[in-house]
Formats: C-alpha cells, sequence, structure tokens
C-alpha cells in the first residue's frame, strides 16, 4: 500500500491501473479494427465475384455501379480504420496519461 500526498491509501492496482485500462482499451480497438478490416475485405471480394448482381435491369448495366459502389466501400475502410485505430488509441493514452500525471502530484 501507498499514501500519497492527500494521506488517500492506494493499492497497487489503483496505481497501475491505467495500463490495465490502456490495454484493454487497444484490445478493443483492436477487434473492432479486425472486423472492419474483414467486412472491407468481404466488400472487396463480393465486388468480383460471380455474374451480374441484376442482370435483368437495364441489361446488366446497373451491375457496374453496384460493383464500383462495393470496391469503393472497401477502399474507403481499408484506409479509414488504421487511421481510427490509431488515433483513438494514442488518444486515450494520451488522456489516461494525463489523469495519471495528475493523481500522482
Amino acid at each position: 500500500m501507498y499514501i500519497n500526498k492527500d494521506k488517500k491509501i492506494r493499492t497497487d492496482y489503483q496505481k497501475h491501473r491505467f495500463i490495465l485500462d490502456i490495454l484493454s482499451k487497444v484490445i478493443t480497438n483492436l477487434l473492432s479494427a479486425g472486423l472492419l478490416l474483414f467486412f472491407g475485405y468481404w466488400l472487396f471480394f463480393t465486388s468480383n465475384m460471380g455474374s451480374s448482381y441484376l442482370p435483368n435491369v437495364r441489361d446488366g448495366v446497373f451491375d457496374m455501379g453496384i460493383r464500383f459502389t462495393l470496391l469503393g466501400l472497401a477502399t474507403l475502410i481499408w484506409l479509414l480504420t488504421p487511421i481510427w485505430f490509431f488515433w483513438s488509441t494514442i488518444r486515450y493514452g494520451y488522456q489516461r496519461y494525463q489523469e495519471y500525471q495528475s493523481y500522482k502530484r
């Protein structure tokens, strides 16, 4: 047990809790990013598979619009997911670090 300047008693868990919080947030973000990247891969895969989706609508011309939309969505997901992951992880880690620094004083 440790006693800080305000005479509050802290256990080891409370002292190092910020590490556990950051790790849990990173793991949650990794799982979310993995699911998003898999969904982007699935969209990319579906944009290139099989025959036309709606062959009876406008003689299959509508099919290219669907394929390019799926391809564009997959590309956007693949580009934005790593940016979101690093931004949210670093931001959350910095916030927890600031809390820890203010709690330590």
